[in-house]
């Protein structure tokens, strides 16, 4: 019996190359490094001075910490307290529309 042989195009051959070279090189990269987790500590997001003082802000991660216990927004490593400073923008824009919308249906509430 006579050995199979394919014949093709110099193109498809070279095509079907870069694909196996393409799949060999994907198993041997190296996975990327995760980014990053872009949190900022306590303090620096009380030196910002956008969202009221010590105090407040400590009121503002109690009342995160207290709604849920399974969120990403206040993180405690060690004694220090850090914040994913967009999801806590997001929350604080939140509440500060909600806040907005009880003001307009009873502005006593001040």
């Amino acid at each position: 019996m006579s050995e199979p042989f394919v014949v093709m195009k110099p193109s498809e051959l070279r095509k079907m190359m870069i694909d196996t070279f393409k799949e060999v090189l994907k198993d041997t990269e190296e996975p990327k490094p995760k980014e990053k987790e872009e949190t900022i500590p306590m303090p620096e997001l009380v030196k910002s001075r956008r969202y009221g003082c010590r105090n407040t802000v400590a009121k503002y991660r109690a009342e995160i910490m207290a709604e849920d216990d399974n969120q990403s927004i206040v993180v405690k490593r060690g004694s220090r307290y850090y914040f994913d400073p967009v999801k806590f923008d997001d929350w604080f824009m939140k509440r500060k529309k909600i806040n907005e919308e009880k003001l307009k249906v009873d502005p006593r509430m001040r």
